[in-house]
């Protein structure tokens, strides 16, 4: 895993203990997810017809309890007007 992998948001409506919780991983392998202050918000853009990209711009803490950075981007298309929103989180 190194600065620059794209990651993916899958949402997991089905999630046990948050049914609006958002998985981040990067090819296929869960890093973590998005921290719940965010999930409101994310989930009213991608209803708006949002699309959420992202990628890994920091990585930090230990072997044993690593700490991974995402810029997250939103791209929402109002009237072919692309609005541009970059939201960092740790993973």
């Amino acid at each position: 895993m190194q600065e620059g992998d794209p990651v993916q948001f899958v949402p997991e409506p089905n999630n046990s203990y948050d049914s609006k919780a958002i998985r981040i991983e990067r090819a296929g392998k869960l890093l973590g997810y998005v921290p719940r202050g965010h999930l409101e918000m994310l989930h009213r853009m991608q209803e708006q017809g949002a699309h959420l990209s992202g990628e890994i711009f920091r990585k930090n803490g230990s072997a044993e309890r690593p700490l991974i950075y995402v810029l997250t981007q939103i791209l929402l298309d109002h009237a072919n007007n692309n609005v541009d929103t970059q939201l960092t989180t740790s993973a």
